[in-house]
């Protein structure tokens, strides 16, 4: 099948060649008069070979435009497209705006709206998606998906899941996306609606690796949600289903505190201690039961180190000012409750920014980019430093 793929798009290259040496001189009517070339598949023809050649492929687009009324829209949005992948989105937007999305190809439409989405114009891609979710054709799922994931980098929650259990509902058994769904309700903080979406995928007959996944999911929402009793017949479940692993006693050492056993807490911390000791939450979590337990100044020493490794979590700054407290070293108790303080007030600036981000300003998507930056992660100060310098336009 790749092979006969193969030779079709190389007998396409020929044809076009040939057309475009027969419009240099002769005009692209007089190469059709002479190949009998099929309008609509030119457009084919010349959108396979706009790789090699995308300036000989926007100059035949431009010149059917006029001449070929009953494609006009599709020749526009093949315009678009080619504008956009060389960053012209002035005149892309240009094009697009000629287009009757309703009745455009929706090959077209989903190769620019991919293109607009990863280059963050998720307005402009939404603009070409929408007409998809009423088609029922094979590239409906991908556009749902698309929508899902622009809405959700907007901060349009109730728009994301739409699309999300549109999708769900035409494909079922996609569970790869139905747990990027839940994950996503999971860092929304949306607790009930999380639990809800982890019971429906549990009744399907999943993958190890993705069943592995779903199971510590679930048991860490019910300890979230302070159901104890279900959370231990979990802990039993994923034990027969993958045996009793350190990511299952950590799982544990959370549900006896939820309980307030914190003595086995701490029992169970320890032996399991020399395994986890290169990870910041594995010195939270002991220093936060010692601290419970009313030994400061060995909680102290575990809430450092924790904040040696990782100094933005607000929560190792709140517990090392109690503990600092506890053991009557007020000055260095107010210096970390200052630093938690700023900590959670960036985090709370970062949320309501995030609430009306798909209307927000070049100067707020700044802001984001600083606050993340303050924050220690480059990776999403670099993301929205980007979406900065396409905002507003």
């Amino acid at each position: 099948m790749s092979d006969l793929n193969s030779s079709g798009r190389a007998k396409s290259r020929i044809r076009l060649g040939i057309l475009t040496g027969i419009m240099i001189f002769g005009g692209l009517g007089v190469a059709i008069w002479i190949f009998g070339v099929d309008r609509s598949n030119l457009l084919d023809d010349v959108l396979q070979t706009a790789d090699e050649n995308p300036a000989v492929a926007e100059r035949i687009l431009r010149q059917q435009l006029d001449r070929n009324p009953s494609q006009k829209s599709n020749i526009s949005l093949a315009l678009a497209w080619l504008d956009a992948r060389r960053d012209d989105w002035d005149e892309a937007v240009s094009f697009f705006n000629q287009v009757e999305t309703s009745t455009c190809r929706t090959d077209l439409l989903l190769k620019f709206a991919s293109k607009a989405s990863r280059s963050y114009r998720f307005k402009l891609a939404n603009r070409a998606l929408k007409p998809l979710r009423d088609r029922n054709v094979l590239e409906t799922p991908e556009a749902l998906q698309l929508l899902w994931r622009n809405y959700s980098a907007q901060g349009e929650r109730e728009d994301a899941l739409d699309s999300a259990n549109e999708l769900l509902k035409r494909q079922p058994s996609n569970h790869a996306f139905h747990l990027e769904m839940i994950k996503a309700l999971k860092a929304a903080f949306l607790d009930v609606e999380c639990v809800d979406e982890i019971r429906k995928i549990m009744q399907f007959n999943l993958p190890r690796n993705l069943q592995f996944e779903v199971d510590y999911l679930y048991l860490d929402q019910l300890i979230v949600l302070g159901d104890s009793q279900s959370a231990w017949k979990q802990v039993e479940t994923i034990r027969s289903r993958f045996g009793n692993s350190i990511q299952l006693q950590a799982k544990i050492i959370d549900l006896y505190r939820a309980e307030g056993k914190l003595e086995q807490a701490l029992e169970l911390v320890t032996e399991i201690f020399s395994h986890v000791q290169q990870m910041p939450a594995a010195y939270l979590t002991r220093g936060s039961i010692l601290l419970d337990l009313g030994r400061s100044d060995e909680a102290i020493v575990d809430l450092e180190k924790s904040i040696q490794l990782e100094p933005y979590n607000e929560r190792s700054q709140f517990k090392l000012s109690e503990a600092y407290r506890s053991s009557g070293k007020n000055s260095l108790s107010e210096k970390h409750r200052q630093l938690g303080e700023r900590i959670r007030r960036n985090r709370g600036r970062i949320i309501e920014l995030m609430k009306n981000l798909s209307h927000a300003s070049q100067r707020e998507f700044e802001e984001l980019s600083l606050l993340y930056l303050g924050l220690g992660d480059a990776e999403s100060a670099r993301y929205f430093k980007q979406r900065a310098q396409i905002a507003d336009k």
